[in-house]
């Protein structure tokens, strides 16, 4: 009797540590999936913002960025594009911009002047910072599943860290 009851207790002590091992396994993976939802959600924003800045326009006097903020954003990059593709920074060209709200949702203004039109891209954005040169743009984007809850296996953050170059730019 007390060998059968050794033997339950091994077969329980196995039965639970597989148990255990399949959960551990399912809430990485689940981690894993957050993090690729994620993944692919950054990559598109990040691609666009370097190409917009891959098209910026701008000279020493007239630089082809500013991080002046637009009302409601917390961090604020605007871009001047060549509107009349003249090649050369005119009155006519318009500054695109893209920002951070405080309520973790990312936009796109078409036109920075126009601060009523955006387009909301994200509304998981966790970070967005901007370091600019004359020439070059480094951007820092983050998000996470759950903007406002801390970061652990269920709410996963990934961080992009990106960099591009004004190639229309003339700064001699």
């Amino acid at each position: 009797m007390v060998e059968l009851i050794l033997a339950l207790l091994l077969l329980n002590v196995v039965i639970l540590t597989g148990i255990s091992m399949e959960f551990g396994a399912r809430r990485i993976f689940s981690s894993t999936d957050l993090e690729s939802l994620l993944m692919g959600e950054l990559a598109p924003l990040a691609s666009a913002i370097t190409s917009d800045i891959n098209r910026g326009i701008g000279t020493t006097t007239s630089l082809p960025y500013s991080t002046t903020n637009i009302a409601g954003c917390a961090n604020t990059l605007r871009i001047r594009t060549d509107s009349d593709s003249s090649g050369n920074v005119t009155p006519g060209d318009i500054f695109v911009a893209y920002c951070r709200t405080a309520s973790n949702n990312f936009r796109y203004y078409p036109n920075a002047a126009s601060t009523g039109t955006y387009t909301t891209l994200s509304d998981r954005i966790t970070q967005f910072s901007v370091s600019a040169s004359n020439d070059w743009i480094t951007f820092v984007l983050a998000a996470r599943v759950i903007p406002g809850s801390a970061v652990n296996l269920t709410n996963p953050q990934v961080v992009i860290n990106s960099s591009a170059q004004f190639r229309s730019t003339s700064f001699q």
